[in-house]
């Protein structure tokens, strides 16, 4: 079968149980998965360690009052990271909250805060 040829009609029932089924990775990140195991490249363990040695960095740059470029450093790295597990790890779903929630502004914080009461 051609790859452009479709199996349904379009209107047409899905078969129960047909198509990838839910959580089942995609051939990319499979192949990415794959390839990253064969390389040995643990990317949480690589965050951690590049987050380690950015925050010695950082606090080596805060000595000599150069935060700007440390903490930008830091940024950078840790974005690099966070990509790359985005295609190991699942995105969590947010969660929608129904019902009444009860905000205080921040006059009311610090209101409550000085009356002492909790």
């Amino acid at each position: 079968m051609a790859r452009n040829e479709k199996t349904f009609k379009a209107g047409q029932e899905r078969t129960p149980g047909s198509g990838r089924q839910k959580g089942t990775s995609n051939r990319r990140t499979l192949a990415l998965q794959n390839q990253l195991e064969e390389l040995n490249v643990d990317p949480v363990g690589t965050l951690a360690k590049i987050l380690l040695e950015q925050m010695e960095f950082f606090e080596m740059h805060k000595k000599k009052k150069q935060i700007a470029s440390a903490a930008s450093r830091l940024t950078e790295a840790e974005k690099t990271v966070s990509n790359l597990m985005q295609y190991l790890f699942p995105k969590k779903k947010a969660i929608e909250h129904s019902g009444e929630v009860n905000l205080f502004s921040f006059a009311d914080f610090m209101a409550l805060a000085k009356s002492g009461k909790k």
